[in-house]
């Protein structure tokens, strides 16, 4: 009754800030449409991230998805589906491992020998290898439409992707990639390559939005760190300066401050607040945005304050 009663309350406040939300971003963008890219979509578009789902209406969604019955599933959505799996290079009859569970499926061979230290290791077992096609971004996209945001999930083949993206990623605004801590596959690419290419690119870190955790006997909210979803954005200095410059236009500053209210970035609303004339706050909804952003994270500051007190001192 209790759980019950604490998950109405919660769906409660959380159908209300996604309704608030979902206007501000509505009015930020005006007739512009945030150009978000999902590859390894195998989860549709649940798969990338309640964040967005109140802002299917201001999105045009394109979904990459290699795994053939995954595929099949996310063809039938109506939206842009891309039938080729992204890479470093156009390329045909590429490797793709099929697992077991066809969330974990790759092109990157899993590495079992590590994998088997951990509870059910069985659903990383590969059943098929089948040969797919690879584009790459910058041979799929222009200067008409390149994405604004990607987020990327593609079990271990992240950074290979962004190496076939080097025109791509100098219109991208945000991203949001799975990155990994421990040698899942071979020749495991780790966070900190992921992390110093986009720095090199002029992204910047923001925060793990999502930790997976394993113990050797179980899977709970404990044990070593294997795989996180990490947030890129760039920086608001340099969106200030493309749109001084007149590298990037208003409609690109709207989807830019559009993608900080989406992520709750107060901090970064600030500094773009503090750089542009009252007119352009105004056509941006700079104080709205940021003050629904502020108080949002306010609530958040207070409620890991409560649950740290309570695992320090509790538990």
């Amino acid at each position: 009754m209790i759980k019950y009663t604490i998950k109405k309350i919660v769906n409660f406040h959380k159908n209300k800030n996604n309704t608030r939300k979902s206007y501000l971003v509505k009015k930020i963008l005006g007739k512009n449409k945030i150009r978000l890219l999902d590859i390894g979509a195998a989860g549709g578009i649940e798969g990338i991230q309640d964040l967005w789902l109140p802002h299917l209406g201001e999105i045009e969604l394109s979904l990459c998805e290699p795994h053939e019955e995954s595929f099949k599933k996310i063809k039938k959505q109506n939206f842009k589906i891309i039938d080729k799996a992204f890479g470093v290079e156009q390329k045909k009859n590429n490797i793709f491992y099929e697992t077991r569970k066809a969330e974990c499926s790759s092109m990157k061979e899993l590495n079992l020998d590590y994998l088997k230290k951990f509870p059910d290791p069985e659903r990383f077992e590969t059943i098929k290898k089948s040969q797919i096609e690879t584009t790459t971004l910058d041979n799929e996209f222009t200067s008409n439409n390149f994405p604004h945001f990607i987020k990327i999930d593609t079990e271990g083949a992240e950074l290979e992707i962004l190496n076939g993206g080097n025109k791509t990623l100098e219109n991208v605004m945000g991203l949001l990639i799975e990155v990994y801590f421990k040698d899942l596959h071979k020749n495991q690419v780790k966070f900190e390559e992921i992390n110093n290419f986009l720095s090199q690119k002029k992204f910047e870190f923001i925060d793990f939005l999502r930790l997976l955790k394993w113990e050797r006997h179980n899977q709970r909210h404990h044990g070593q760190i294997q795989v996180a979803d990490a947030l890129f954005l760039l920086p608001p200095e340099e969106i200030i300066f493309r749109f001084k410059e007149k590298k990037i236009s208003i409609d690109d500053l709207k989807i830019y401050t559009s993608i900080l209210t989406i992520y709750d970035r107060s901090d970064y609303l600030s500094v773009i607040q503090e750089n542009l004339d009252k007119k352009t706050q105004s056509d941006l909804s700079l104080q709205e945005s940021y003050d629904f952003c502020e108080k949002k994270v306010k609530k958040k500051h207070f409620v890991t304050q409560i649950y740290n007190f309570i695992l320090k001192n509790l538990i």
